[in-house]
């Protein structure tokens, strides 16, 4: 937990709504508790460290499993730009299934910022199996600032995607368990938060790529 914060994030309301603090054991994360406040309040935690939008990126997490009570409840993977730029990957339980939620103000990549999101019809199947599944987003940069690709897979199934074109420069990783209505309870479970990132050419690399390159042509 010292590479994250907790936080109140959520959807629709960022405000504390009486969940338990998160948790660790065995070296997984327990996001859960009761909420007290009415529609998707907030519960979770965001990395501490930001990583760099302008390079291609794999975020995966393994979401280990939900449970709940009450009306609906979820368990997220999120990319936050900031408040206005993120990518939302989630299974919700009474509302929707697997779906997911973006948002891109000030860009051409709006889409379903709050609410039930776009359901991912491909995991229909899976909407009640709240066991172990690998949940990981792919960012793939475009040639323009601020234009982004990213990619949602399920236990390495590519299963949605969407285009950004007002991203941030650098974003963080959270990660959600919510109750949507007050009295709706919820555990989800994680382990395993990797970000990898193709790092850009370093200038000594290039320096010995060209060195390379003259050698092979005094050879000939």
């Amino acid at each position: 937990m010292t590479k994250w914060t907790s936080t109140n994030r959520g959807l629709e309301n960022n405000a504390p709504a009486g969940y338990d603090p998160p948790t660790t054991a065995a070296g997984q994360v327990v996001l859960s508790g009761t909420s007290n406040a009415q529609y998707w309040y907030g519960n979770s935690i965001e990395s501490n460290q930001h990583f760099s939008s302008s390079l291609q990126t794999t975020v995966s997490v393994d979401r280990v499993s939900l449970t709940g009570t009450g009306t609906a409840y979820r368990s997220s993977l999120w990319v936050l730009g900031d408040d206005g730029h993120y990518l939302h990957f989630s299974q919700n339980v009474g509302e929707n299934g697997w779906s997911w939620n973006a948002r891109d103000d000030g860009g051409g990549g709006d889409l379903n910022p709050t609410g039930s999101g776009t359901n991912i019809g491909e995991l229909d199947a899976l909407d009640g199996d709240l066991g172990s599944h690998v949940m990981k987003i792919e960012i793939v940069p475009l040639d323009v600032i601020g234009s982004v690709n990213m990619f949602m897979y399920l236990d390495d199934t590519l299963v949605a995607g969407h285009g950004f074109t007002n991203f941030p420069s650098e974003f963080s990783i959270v990660l959600t368990g919510q109750g949507r209505a007050g009295g709706d309870t919820v555990s989800a479970v994680f382990d395993n938060v990797v970000v990898q990132q193709v790092p850009e050419p370093t200038t000594a690399a290039l320096v010995l790529l060209g060195g390379l390159a003259g050698m092979i042509r005094r050879c000939r």
